[in-house]
Order: C-alpha cells, then sequence, then structure tokens
C-alpha cells in the first residue's frame, strides 16, 4: 500500500510552504481561508478546557494540603502517644510524605500557568446558541433578582474562582492584607460580577454553574478551619 504523502500549499501572505489542511501559517501567524472567528462572534471557554484548567490549578493544591494534614496526624498519633516509636516510624513517615512534598510543589509550580492558560482559551460558541441579553455586557448588564446572594465559590476559591468566570478583580486576593478582606467583598459582588463577565442562556444556567463552585467554596473555606484545629489538638496532647 502507498503511503499518504502530505500536500503542500504557498501561504497567501508570506508565501512559504504550509501543509494543504492548515488553517494557520506557521510561519507568519496569519489565519487561512477565514478560520478565524468573525467580529462580533460570541468566545467562550468551553467546558472541557475548564475542567482541565481546574484540574491543574486544584489537584496539586490539594495534595499539598493532604500532605501536611497526614504529616499533623501522624506527629500527633506516633510521636505523641508512642515516643520510642517516633524515631523509626516518623523517619519513614517523614522520607515518604517529604517525597510527596516535593511531587506536590513542583504540580503547584507547574499547574498555575497551564491551568490559566486553559481557562482563558476561549473558542467560538455556536452562533444558534440564544443568550439571556442581559448578561454580558459589562456595567450595561441587568443584573436579575434571582441570583443577588452570597456567593461561596468567589468567596472560597477567590481568584480560581475570579479566572474561570472572567472576573480579574479576583486576583487583588494576593495584594498583602487587603486579600484578607477581599474575599468578603468577592462573596458579596461575585455573582453580579460574574453575571456581567459573560453571556449566559439564562439565569438557571447561572445558578446551576455557580452551585458547582459553591460546594468546593465551602470546602476550602474551611479547610483550613479544620487543619488548625487538628493542630491545636496535637499542641494540647503534647503538654497533657
Amino acid at each position: 500500500m502507498a503511503e499518504k504523502t502530505n500536500k503542500f500549499k504557498d501561504c497567501s501572505f508570506c508565501s512559504e510552504k504550509i501543509l494543504e489542511s492548515a488553517t494557520k501559517c506557521k510561519h507568519c501567524g496569519e489565519w487561512l481561508n477565514n478560520t478565524v472567528p468573525r467580529p462580533g462572534v460570541t468566545m467562550h471557554v468551553s467546558d472541557k478546557n475548564k475542567k482541565i484548567g481546574i484540574f491543574w490549578l486544584v489537584a496539586p493544591t490539594l495534595s499539598m494540603v493532604m500532605v501536611l494534614m497526614l504529616y499533623a496526624i501522624a506527629k500527633f498519633a506516633f510521636g505523641v502517644n508512642n515516643p520510642e516509636e517516633m524515631t523509626t516510624t516518623m523517619g519513614i513517615i517523614n522520607v515518604v510524605l517529604g517525597f510527596m512534598g516535593i511531587i506536590s510543589t513542583f504540580g503547584i509550580l507547574a499547574g498555575i500557568p497551564i491551568g490559566i492558560v486553559f481557562l482563558t482559551k476561549k473558542t467560538p460558541v455556536d452562533p444558534n446558541i440564544k443568550f439571556d441579553s442581559r448578561s454580558g455586557k459589562g456595567d450595561l448588564s441587568e443584573i436579575p433578582a434571582e441570583i443577588h446572594g452570597w456567593s461561596w465559590g468567589a468567596a472560597g476559591l477567590t481568584w480560581l474562582w475570579g479566572i474561570s468566570n472572567g472576573v480579574w478583580l479576583s486576583l487583588l486576593m494576593f495584594i498583602p492584607y487587603f486579600g484578607l478582606i477581599w474575599w468578603i467583598v468577592l462573596g458579596i459582588k461575585g455573582n453580579e460580577w460574574a453575571w456581567k463577565a459573560r453571556p449566559w442562556t439564562s439565569t438557571a444556567e447561572f445558578i446551576a454553574h455557580q452551585n458547582k463552585w459553591k460546594i468546593w467554596g465551602i470546602i476550602v473555606f474551611f479547610l483550613p478551619l479544620l487543619m488548625l484545629l487538628i493542630n491545636i489538638l496535637v499542641v494540647i496532647a503534647a503538654f497533657s
């Protein structure tokens, strides 16, 4: 059977050789055959890209949190109640958790840029989809009464929720000290800002989307409190 050979053509912009099936020139970067999204076409981050982006941002951080929790539990179980076993047992645990911590650290460093790329990668939306005309118009948007209320997704996941929903004001969380109160502002204004940031097909779709963030927002919000409680119990047990 004869091997399939690639066919080439000249780029209509720079005249370099490119694949005949190419939609964008790899030399000059120009779009070909009118494949570039037309002005006025609605652009949107696909659900697939959102899931990939969220995974890269969340998974390494959760693994680091898990490592710290396991270390606190192990310290309490083997370091306090059984001091004679502390050297051998805790030595093994320290090696295992240390290795997991290194992997989690590299995962966080790599996951942040990868996650942001996927969460901001937009594709054209099917023109047949009808959007709620009140949404996605910035300050000109009309805010429906049913979407008002506290946003656990915005308050708990702050900048991660913000990037996914196109609310870039959430990045103010990184300002020292200011970020300590900014999560409250996000919780109060989050739904309103998300509604203004991009078009939604309906308020029902918007609420369903925000409810998915709500679960993780509550978990992330209360997780540090749980870790603090565990550490307090460890300290109390150590001095009792």
